[in-house]
């Protein structure tokens, strides 16, 4: 969160200096979904399990006549019972974004920053990545910083610019740990171990579009 923090301020640190009074809006959800299932986890030998999935998101979005900036949060939580869930984890997952723009000439005339972050736990990412059920500590984090620029030179000639950069670790700063695990749709047996997740990743990308219009 500490990250989001900094990315925010630099997001208002762009704001334009001419005073403008700031539209807001705040907008929340909530849901909670229960799931009966006879074999949600595919083993050969079928049992029962119930599951609950909670989930909390909130938005705020503030408009001026030359900008916008939105604050996106969210939390999930999954949990399991039955004899079917035997040996599967709890799964966490939240994240925050942050966006902010500014317009030019018209909406489609901009400069953008945005940053989002996002953790979940590493038992949950195993469940929904590979279909592994392991009893391992620890979670995934993903920091994404983009920006980019939009221009319309005439009513036929446009030029984007992008540029983001992800970071992708693994919480605790160390492998994650061995542990014994269950496969979907394996026999339900003790199995090895997933490999070591990476403690450190990180992806870059740039790109520039000019584009041309047909005349009418």
């Amino acid at each position: 969160m500490k990250k989001i923090a900094i990315a925010v301020s630099m997001s208002l640190g762009l704001a334009p200096t001419t005073a403008f009074a700031w539209d807001w809006s705040l907008r929340t959800s909530e849901s909670e979904t229960v799931e009966l299932n006879s074999n949600q986890f595919l083993r050969s030998s079928p049992a029962g399990s119930l599951g609950s999935y909670s989930t909390i998101t909130g938005t705020a979005e503030g408009l001026t006549p030359t900008s916008k900036l939105v604050l996106d949060g969210d939390g999930s939580y999954r949990k399991w019972w039955g004899p079917g869930a035997d040996g599967v984890p709890e799964g966490l997952s939240y994240g925050a974004k942050a966006h902010y723009e500014q317009f030019g000439k018209n909406r489609s005339d901009r400069e953008y920053v945005e940053a989002v972050w996002r953790q979940q736990s590493t038992a949950l990412a195993l469940l929904n990545d590979l279909g592994i059920v392991a009893p391992v500590s620890g979670s995934l984090d993903r920091f994404t910083a983009t920006g980019g620029i939009d221009r319309s030179f005439n009513a036929r000639d446009t030029a984007s610019l992008f540029a983001s950069s992800t970071r992708t670790y693994y919480e605790p700063r160390a492998a994650a740990p061995h542990s014994p695990t269950r496969s979907r749709g394996g026999r339900g047996g003790m199995g090895s171990a997933p490999p070591p997740v990476p403690t450190y990743r990180l992806k870059q990308s740039c790109s520039l579009t000019i584009m041309r219009s047909a005349p009418r």
